[in-house]
């Protein structure tokens, strides 16, 4: 003996969905108004960037890792010609330098300098970065 179940036909007719449509409470929406609400809001602003050149001299190898981490520290740049990773330069005598330019808001800057500076002094390189007092790539 075979069993079939058979779940109970819903009322579809249109006569149907019309009063189920009148006795939904309804929500009327201003859209006009809605899109002004949200135009008045004010915009959060970027951070002001400042353009610096990262300046490395004399750097032991094994301290190069440390290095990469703070830079690890600085946001990522929406400028056009940035670069994702550090150009180093071995020098004949062993150590590494480098000259880059970071594009970064000015307290990220100002936290990886403070940091770049002690690293600096306990490894015995020397690390700079250079402000650039003017804000475009040229003068």
């Amino acid at each position: 003996m075979t069993t079939t179940l058979v779940a109970a036909r819903e009322n579809t007719s249109a006569t149907a969905r019309q009063a189920a449509h009148k006795a939904a409470p309804q929500e009327h929406y201003d859209f006009f108004a809605l899109g002004q609400s949200a135009l008045a809001q004010p915009a959060t602003a970027a951070p002001a960037t400042e353009r610096t050149t990262l300046i490395i001299e004399g750097m032991d190898k094994r301290v190069r890792r440390a290095v990469e981490k703070l830079l690890l520290l600085l946001p990522e740049s929406n400028e056009a010609g940035e670069v994702w990773f550090t150009r180093w330069r071995r020098q004949a005598n062993g150590s590494y330098s480098c000259r880059e330019n970071l594009n970064a808001p000015r307290d990220a800057l100002a936290e990886f300098e403070a940091e770049l500076q002690a690293l600096a002094a306990e490894e015995g390189f020397m690390a700079q970065l250079e402000h650039r007092p003017y804000a475009g790539t040229y003068v």
